[in-house]
């Protein structure tokens, strides 16, 4: 079983799109083209909620993917790509559209380390409008979904599967939970 986790250009900071296409895609490809010719039990890929870019109100799997990024393309070009070879070719693989994956080892920047920090601090972070939503999953939940992914039947090879709570969470509940958790006494800014 091989769980690729390998991608470029998620965070604001990475935006060589060069590097991205050649990580997120053409290594993609070339570790296919090798895992084919072995005895592969199952291929399970780290996709991305943003291969959906603008249709992003909870879409279903089925949903049309309209990537507006680099990083969106080149991960819905992979999600064509498995689908390929597991529908056609029936190679194991499956295509895990992970949401807002938090957790250990997450990188600093993102938000939920940001909010926590901040929130230590007796502070609010920076925050964007308050209705501004996201699908948080906890990281051990993500993993859970790759080793279930991995004994997935032989009829849903090539699939995409979307990976995440299933709950909307807007940028102003976070902030209320975190005040209320913390005990920060100033009130969020938005904007």
């Amino acid at each position: 079983i091989v769980f690729n986790c390998v991608s470029y250009g998620a965070y604001p900071f990475e935006t060589d799109a060069d590097l991205i296409y050649r990580t997120n895609f053409s290594l993609t490809l070339k570790l296919l083209r090798l895992l084919e010719k072995r005895g592969l039990s199952f291929y399970v890929h780290a996709g991305s909620s943003s291969e959906y870019g603008c249709n992003a109100a909870g879409p279903s799997e089925t949903a049309p993917l309209e990537p507006d990024s680099d990083y969106a393309v080149s991960k819905a070009a992979c999600a064509g790509l498995l689908a390929y070879y597991g529908k056609k070719k029936r190679f194991p693989c499956a295509n895990l559209r992970l949401y807002s994956a938090y957790g250990p080892f997450e990188d600093p920047s993102r938000f939920v380390p940001t909010l926590v920090r901040s929130g230590l601090e007796g502070r609010y972070p920076a925050l964007v409008d308050r209705e501004v939503s996201r699908d948080f999953v906890y990281v051990g939940d993500a993993c859970e979904a790759f080793v279930a992914a991995a004994g997935a039947p032989r009829a849903r090879y090539g699939e995409s599967f979307n990976i995440g709570s299933g709950r909307k969470t807007t940028i102003g509940e976070a902030a209320e939970a975190a005040g209320t958790l913390f005990g920060t006494r100033e009130k969020p800014v938005f904007g």
